[in-house]
């Protein structure tokens, strides 16, 4: 969460960032940098990585060991599988890449907790 999440989504975005002498990120553009509270950079990732939003929610899980209603008091997160492949060396499939998963308080931090989560390797 914070800076910590912030500065690793514009590691992988490859956003050249520094921390200012007021503790949050900045990009080199003179701009505050943070896609976990700030639409204008989370949004756009969301959008091109198709990435899957769930609100605080009650579900019904039918069958199994967890067969009942879950309560879920935090945002999840989940990038689309559109975005989890990568081409096979082989050339002949695609091959799936770690499927990312978040949770948090907003869908912002959610979010991209899953897209660093896809990213590892």
């Amino acid at each position: 969460e914070g800076n910590a999440l912030d500065a690793k989504v514009a590691e992988l975005e490859g956003v050249t960032t520094i921390i200012g002498g007021d503790g949050y990120l900045w990009d080199m553009g003179g701009m505050k940098y943070s896609p976990s509270t700030d639409w204008r950079h989370g949004g756009p990732i969301i959008e091109r990585d198709h990435i899957f939003l769930q609100p605080p929610s009650e579900e019904h899980v039918h069958g199994g060991p967890n067969n009942g209603w879950h309560r879920y008091d935090f945002w999840r997160a989940t990038v689309s599988s559109n975005t989890r492949q990568r081409p096979n060396p082989s050339g002949s499939k695609l091959a799936p890449l770690t499927v990312g998963r978040g949770a948090g308080k907003t869908a912002l931090i959610a979010a991209m907790r899953a897209y660093v989560d896809s990213k590892a390797t």
